[in-house]
């Protein structure tokens, strides 16, 4: 492979990492779901979820009257006032998960972006490269390895959504959130920067294979010289 095209697929793997961390915010701090509810019929409304908050706009259908939007914390409310309920405690827990999971995923997205950076600056300037304490490859390794711990906490984020039992007051499912969908997003784009990293990886390690016999052989002539010089 080219210097270039490594460059290139560096490059790409630096945006999608970046991409994937943008992904995540949106994730921990974004709507998961929107559903429907409606009381006996006298209140009716939608109610918007974050892994932090309930929104909720009712209304009553009966007048057409729309009530006041209203905004209450899962912690304060669901998981405080209704503990000790199974279905509720099962719920608290699952959501919990799924917040631990999306903040070590943005440590993860984070270090994979910094490595990746990291990796493709040192492609780029020779002076750089040989200030790092460590090469190329190991920086493209600890990037893909960041990237896959990124994609696999999504997976646990997700899979932790997809098995909470459903609510009771909830009859109607509208749709998933912008960070549910965003999650999903995140193990795409993060299992592909993980993708070019290690095919960037496995090029700058052929090509430090390749460059090792080519230096012991110029050192070789240099003492060769040196010696010839000294006689």
């Amino acid at each position: 492979m080219s210097l270039g095209c490594m460059q290139g697929l560096s490059l790409a793997a630096c945006t999608l990492l970046l991409l994937s961390v943008i992904f995540c915010v949106v994730g921990l701090t974004g709507t998961w779901g929107s559903a429907s509810f409606n009381v006996l019929g006298l209140v009716s409304g939608n109610g918007d979820f974050t892994l932090w908050d309930i929104i909720v706009t009712p209304e009553i259908p009966v007048i057409g009257v729309a009530l006041p939007q209203s905004k209450h914390s899962i912690d304060a409310t669901l998981c405080h006032h209704l503990d000790g309920l199974t279905k509720v405690d099962e719920v608290c827990e699952k959501l919990h998960g799924i917040r631990i999971a999306m903040i070590v995923g943005i440590v993860c997205a984070v270090l994979a972006d910094l490595c990746a950076s990291v990796a493709f600056a040192s492609s780029l300037a020779r002076s750089f490269r040989e200030r790092m304490p460590c090469a190329t490859s190991m920086w493209l390794l600890l990037a893909a390895a960041c990237a896959f711990l990124t994609s696999l906490c999504a997976v646990v984020a997700l899979c932790l959504a997809l098995s909470m039992p459903d609510s009771e007051k909830f009859q109607q499912e509208v749709g998933p959130g912008v960070g549910s969908i965003c999650t999903a997003l995140l193990i795409l784009f993060s299992l592909w920067g993980m993708a070019f990293e290690i095919v960037c990886w496995r090029a700058a390690t052929k090509a430090s294979a390749c460059d090792m016999p080519a230096g012991k052989e110029a050192n070789m002539n240099k003492a060769a010289h040196s010696a010839e010089d000294a006689c």
